[in-house]
Order: structure tokens, then C-alpha cells, then sequence
């Protein structure tokens, strides 16, 4: 990587400028991202600017513009594949189809935090997007979320090469890492968490639904039991309250 961009940097700043575009790309793209290691050579990108006296705006523009163009590409990759792949096959619809209804709800309420946020975590940044375009977010609010974010991040990792040198790319390669292992394993235990308890409210209704009509009085409703204070109606016919006393001189009350 660093043999790449310092020949990029030897041809003239449009190469090093085109280079620093396709890092942000790749960076962002999904798939891509595994093979372009576009976080720590944008730092270097920026340590050879400073050292072949290349603007630096323009480095950053360059990989800015690209990682926002990486994110459109997966969030219409998303939005237009994604809720077809998910449809499409049985255990697909039965495993995918709900995820994707509750990210819908989700990028509804909080998906430009989502999508700002993400550009900053590895793990999420190629992601996020084409989950954004899954849940059909609209496009002009995700890229008033992304734009931010993508000049934001390429400002960050360029500058650090720039000011600092390219001895700082492992550091931000490091750093980046436990940044994605934090938060996901965060995210894999609020999915636990959140799977336990809604195991658990499936459990309490399913006992709920079976120890319904046996817990009921003899001639009463649902509604009638466990009520406090209401009026409950005994095997024999007379009215009881649910704290014990008897109203109406104990005869039954046919309006309960």
C-alpha cells in the first residue's frame, strides 16, 4: 500500500488525488472493504502529501468524495437487492423478513445517527449503508447524514498523516480494530438481551394462554379475575369482591 501511493505521488497530485478517492471507496464499498485497507492509506496518502508538498483539501476532498460514492453504492446496492434476496427463499423469509421489518422501524427513527455513526466503526462503515437502503430510507436523508460523515472521517485520517507521518497508520489500524471489536460485541449482547426477553414474554403468555380458562370462575369472565376490587363471581352463584366482601347482600349482579 505504501509503495502504491508513494508512486501515485511521484506521477503528480491527480494520481495521488485519484488514489485517495479510490481508497475512500474501497474503504466504504461493500466487499471492497475486506481487500482495500482505505483507513490506513488515506493516512498514508496524507504523509505523502506533506512530504511531495500536495494540497491537503484536496487529498481530503478526494477521499471524502469517495467514501460518500463507496456508501451510495451500498445503499442502493441494498435498495435495490436487499428486500429481494431477503423474500426470496424460505428460511430467507422466515430467519430475514423480520430483521428487515424491524430495521425499517428503526432507520425510521434513528437511522442518520445510524449511518453518521457508523462511517467511524470498521466493522459497520461498509454495513450500515446497505442496510439504510434495505429498510428503504430515503435517500436524500441518508446522504445528509453520510456527507458530514464522510468529510468528517477523511479530514481525521488524512490530517493525522499529514501533521503526524505515516508512523501513526498502525496506531489508527489498531485502534480501529478494538473500536469495532467494542462495539460489536456491545451490539451482540443488547441482540442477546433483547432475544432473552422477548423469549420470555412468549413464555409468559403461552403459560397465560393455558392456565386461562381453568383459572377462571364458575359463570365469570376474564376480565372478572384478579381484578381487585371488582366483582367476582363464586361457584355458587353469589357476587364476591376480590378483596372478600360481599355486596348487594351476596346476590349476583348480572351487569358483571
Amino acid at each position: 500500500m505504501r509503495e502504491l501511493v508513494e508512486a501515485a505521488a511521484r506521477v503528480g497530485t491527480l494520481a495521488l488525488v485519484a488514489v485517495a478517492f479510490g481508497l475512500g471507496f474501497g474503504e466504504a464499498a461493500v466487499g471492497l472493504d475486506l481487500l482495500v485497507p482505505g483507513e490506513v492509506g488515506m493516512v498514508l496518502a496524507g504523509a505523502v502529501a506533506a512530504a511531495g508538498d500536495a494540497p491537503l483539501p484536496l487529498v481530503i476532498a478526494a477521499g471524502a468524495a469517495g467514501a460518500a460514492a463507496g456508501d451510495s453504492a451500498g445503499y442502493w446496492l441494498g435498495r435495490r437487492y436487499g428486500l429481494t434476496l431477503v423474500r426470496r427463499w424460505r428460511w430467507t423469509r422466515r430467519r430475514l423478513a423480520p430483521s428487515a421489518e424491524r430495521a425499517r422501524r428503526y432507520f425510521e427513527r434513528r437511522g442518520g445517527a445510524a449511518v453518521f455513526a457508523a462511517r467511524f466503526v470498521g466493522a459497520l462503515r461498509a454495513v450500515v449503508p446497505v442496510v439504510a437502503g434495505t429498510a428503504r430510507m430515503p435517500y436524500g436523508r441518508f446522504l445528509a447524514w453520510d456527507l458530514p460523515a464522510a468529510l468528517l472521517w477523511a479530514t481525521a485520517v488524512v490530517s493525522l498523516g499529514y501533521f503526524v507521518g505515516e508512523e501513526v497508520a498502525a496506531a489508527v489500524d489498531r485502534v480501529g480494530l478494538v473500536i469495532s471489536i467494542v462495539v460489536i460485541a456491545a451490539l451482540a449482547g443488547v441482540f442477546i438481551l433483547g432475544r432473552r426477553r422477548s423469549r420470555n414474554r412468549v413464555a409468559a403468555a403461552d403459560v397465560e394462554e393455558a392456565a386461562g380458562p381453568s383459572a377462571l370462575p364458575a359463570g365469570g369472565s376474564r376480565r372478572d379475575l384478579g381484578a381487585k376490587g371488582r366483582r367476582v363471581v363464586s361457584p355458587g352463584g353469589t357476587v364476591r369482591r376480590s378483596d372478600g366482601s360481599t355486596p348487594l347482600n351476596g346476590r349476583r349482579d348480572d351487569r358483571y
